[in-house]
């Protein structure tokens, strides 16, 4: 995920990102639970899928640090919640980092030869 986080938007990996998804994720934090949202800031455009993915690593990154009533929201897993909100979310990214990415080091384990 840092990958695409550090990558302009002028990246083909992430045009080909939101040509795939198009605006598919637009207004991303309407489908999750108020409180995380207020928990995380309002840093974030709420409709682009590469602040939907820097959002994601911020609360896997800070999910220790939230009081108990927050990690409480997420309590199967934040994986799992996100997994359940956003069920297309591993395979848009995937496909898109597949297209551009397979030949780059960091990312040459993840597919086959």
């Amino acid at each position: 995920m840092e990958y695409i986080m550090n990558l302009d938007a002028s990246a083909q990996v992430i045009k080909d990102l939101y040509a795939r998804v198009g605006w598919n994720y637009a207004g991303w934090n309407k489908l999750l639970d108020a409180d995380l949202v207020s928990q995380m800031g309002g840093n974030y455009n709420y409709d682009y899928v590469k602040e939907l993915l820097r959002f994601i690593r911020n609360v896997i990154s800070h999910y220790g640090e939230f009081p108990s009533e927050i990690q409480a929201i997420v309590s199967d897993g934040v994986e799992q919640y996100f997994a359940l909100k956003f069920e297309r979310l591993l395979m848009d990214v995937y496909t898109a980092i597949s297209k551009n990415c397979k030949g780059n080091a960091k990312f040459r384990a993840y597919f086959l030869p």
